[in-house]
């Protein structure tokens, strides 16, 4: 999905978040439990949208792959969701919102 068709405010706000925390870009060593924190905020075709957004792969292969990915993410880091969610908060982000 390129950048200039994003149309959905809350989707612009999760990217400005994430940039913000990573301005060169999400290392990929952290992509997994990026991704898995976003999934706690997010309803599943929701984070599809976002991993679509900040990847490039599929929404229809993200949310097939990388619902299921995040939630095994979350269970097995879940301290390191946790100090992902702190880093994105001080920038707005709330996963209860």
């Amino acid at each position: 999905m390129a950048e200039e068709s994003l149309d959905q405010p809350w989707l612009l706000e999760i990217l400005d978040q994430v940039r913000a925390v990573w301005p060169d870009g999400i290392p990929d060593e952290d992509l997994d439990v990026v991704l898995a924190a976003l999934w706690e905020g997010c309803g599943n075709r929701n984070f599809a949208l976002v991993v679509e957004a900040l990847t490039g792969v599929s929404r229809h292969v993200a949310y097939a792959t990388h619902v299921i990915r995040a939630e095994e993410t979350v269970k097995r880091l879940r301290a390191r969701v946790d100090e992902i969610h702190d880093e994105l908060g001080k920038h707005g982000w709330d996963p209860d919102d």
